[in-house]
C-alpha cells in the first residue's frame, strides 16, 4: 500500500500487487477505523503493517471506490469524493493496472512493470 502516486518504488521489490492511492481511505477492523489517510505517517505504518502479506478474499466496486477485504476481517476502503484530482490504482507486477485515474477516468491496461 503506498500513498504517494508520484514516486512510486520499484515493483520488482518483492511483491505480486501494490495498490497507489491518492484519495481518501480507511483501514477497518471489523466495523472499526483503525487509522485512515488523515492520520499521522507513524500510525498509518503501524497499522498497515497488520494487512501486508495478507490473503485477499475480496475485492468490491461501487462506482469509482473500491474496498479490498483481507484475511484476519480486515478491510480497507478507498473512496473518491468527486474531485478530479483523486485517484487509485491497483498494479501487478506483471504490468496490469487497474484504477480511476485523474479525471475520474477508469483506467484498465497492461503496461510494462515499473523500473
Amino acid at each position: 500500500l503506498f500513498h504517494d502516486t508520484h514516486n512510486p518504488p520499484c515493483e520488482l521489490a518483492g511483491t505480486n500487487w501494490r495498490l497507489y492511492i491518492g484519495c481518501d481511505w480507511r483501514l477497518k477492523l471489523r466495523n472499526e477505523v483503525i487509522v485512515s489517510h488523515a492520520d499521522d505517517a507513524e500510525v498509518i505504518f503501524e497499522r498497515v503493517d497488520a494487512i501486508m502479506n495478507t490473503i485477499i478474499p475480496a475485492i468490491s466496486f461501487d462506482g469509482f471506490d473500491i474496498e479490498i477485504k483481507f484475511a484476519g476481517d480486515f478491510s480497507l476502503q478507498v473512496k473518491i469524493r468527486s474531485c478530479f484530482t483523486e485517484q487509485w490504482q491497483l498494479r501487478g507486477s506483471d504490468g496490469y493496472r487497474l484504477g480511476i485515474s485523474e479525471n475520474l477516468q477508469l483506467v484498465e491496461k497492461n503496461d510494462e512493470p515499473d523500473q
